[in-house]
């Protein structure tokens, strides 16, 4: 039996928003020749709104990978992709914009 978190995961992320969000994430990565979790890192970098992302480094190796998006800042027309492509429609605010 799986987890009501695990659940919650799966209602929320896999689904067709969920990869629709992760290709555009590939398609800029492999553009800009970065690694999806920089590219993501670079979006939330890039969002006024967002003061600080947080990364969770385990060991080196992934906090090397993370500080590779310091630095990398989104064009409009990657945000753009990006933000329609996470559109989520239960936010009320287009705070994304």
């Amino acid at each position: 039996m799986s987890s009501v978190r695990a659940s919650d995961v799966a209602e929320n992320y896999f689904n067709d928003r969920g990869w629709r969000t992760l290709e555009a994430l590939d398609a800029v990565a492999r553009a800009r020749g970065l690694t999806p979790g920089q590219t993501a890192l670079a979006w939330l970098l890039t969002n006024p709104v967002v003061t600080a992302p947080i990364i969770g480094a385990n060991n080196p190796e992934q906090l090397r990978e993370a500080l590779g998006a310091a630095g990398q800042r989104l064009s409009p027309a990657e945000m753009a992709a990006l933000n329609a492509a996470s559109d989520y429609p239960k936010n009320s605010r287009p705070i994304w914009d």
